[in-house]
């Protein structure tokens, strides 16, 4: 089935990953813009109509005035910027650009410079556990929340969005972004991947205006529903209007959270407006969790969303690609069958050899 709309996901830099001990010609932070436009031909070759790349991260893949602490140092893009062309290359191509932005998550190297807009987790530490990270096969939830080069990191580097400070991060990156770069056709909004809740004076506050009780007394689970829900409030009232404001008419995404969004869609919907299309993503391709695919879609598209399907990487998870390979296929062809209007294939920071073939036999690209 070749769909309408079908692509892949680049990080422009090394996005919520550590840097790997040593970068080899796949990590999309060494390409300069030759190796781009090479890029961009092989995606065409794929039958690619769509690229998100993620604009933020740890650091930032961009020479930003309003943060430069934390602009990715050696960063091709950084040192000579050329950003602006690989959005034209794309477009010229027939390849709409997707900008990804991260909200309040994914914001490891700023909390280091100011440590105070960092989510307070509960003070005994009873959030350590990673036994509610769906999407994430076992092994894999416990190693997304420990430091090792060349791996993403999850709860880490997540700030308050209580705090005003806190707000204005993703609210400047963004309008950096969209004010520096022209040519996109649309944005993705992405909620953070947070494991704890945060259990600040200012959480607590809230919590107590909103519920009348105390945020101390609350479950894991209350205080991760109450702080994911004013989460998408802060997105819907603060950065979806200076979006629209400087991108009119761009398409809107957003990526869910699994682990948040599978026990609580129901009562976070009311913040996502009816024209954001829904990318639901997933690293697991275990039988059990594949099982739960269709349903899951088709309860993100009962509300009148259009609903995207994005397999996150199969294949960084061991040497048997062959069969991570047919896993993936099945993941897609479950998600097709549901109606998505979309497939994404998640790369991240470094290209993926592997996905080629799956993707080349799925979409019959030419």
């Amino acid at each position: 089935m070749k769909l309408d709309r079908y692509g892949y996901y680049l990080f422009l830099g090394y996005g919520d990953y550590h840097r790997p001990d040593k970068a080899g010609p796949d990590w999309t932070s060494a390409w300069n813009l030759k190796e781009w436009e090479r890029r961009l031909d092989r995606l065409q070759k794929l039958g690619t109509n769509i690229l998100y790349v993620f604009m933020m991260g740890k650091e930032l893949p961009f020479p930003s005035q309003a943060f430069p602490e934390i602009v990715e140092k050696g960063h091709t893009n950084v040192e000579n910027e050329f950003f602006q062309q690989v959005l034209d290359s794309a477009n010229k191509r027939g390849i709409e650009v997707i900008a990804v932005f991260a909200t309040t998550g994914h914001a490891g190297e700023l909390v280091k410079h100011r440590p105070h807009l960092e989510i307070k987790p509960r003070p005994e530490g009873s959030e350590a556990s990673t036994a509610h990270l769906r999407a994430f096969p076992k092994a894999e939830a416990e190693r997304a929340i420990h430091h090792r080069a060349g791996t993403a990191q999850v709860g880490s580097g997540i700030l308050c969005h209580h705090q005003k400070e806190a707000q204005k991060y993703p609210l400047t990156v963004i309008t950096e972004c969209l004010t520096r770069y022209k040519g996109f056709s649309g944005v993705v909004l992405h909620p953070p991947e947070f494991v704890s809740a945060c259990f600040c004076k200012d959480c607590q506050a809230m919590y107590k205006k909103a519920t009348g009780n105390d945020l101390m007394q609350a479950s894991d689970d209350e205080a991760r529903r109450f702080f994911m829900d004013s989460n998408l409030e802060f997105q819907k009232n603060v950065l979806e209007p200076k979006v629209d404001e400087l991108l009119p008419g761009g398409k809107s995404f957003m990526f869910t959270i699994p682990w948040m969004f599978e026990g609580h869609f129901e009562e976070f919907e009311r913040w996502i407006d009816k024209d954001t299309i829904i990318v639901d993503w997933d690293y697991d391709v275990a039988e059990e969790r594949m099982a739960e695919l269709q349903g899951r879609l088709k309860r993100y598209g009962k509300y009148g969303h259009e609903v995207w399907f994005m397999p996150s990487s199969g294949f960084a998870y061991g040497p048997d690609y062959t069969e991570q390979e047919a896993a993936v296929r099945k993941q897609v062809s479950l998600a097709e069958e549901t109606g998505v209007n979309g497939v994404v294939y998640f790369m991240g920071p470094v290209w993926t050899r592997h996905l080629e073939p799956s993707s080349y036999f799925l979409h019959g690209a030419g």
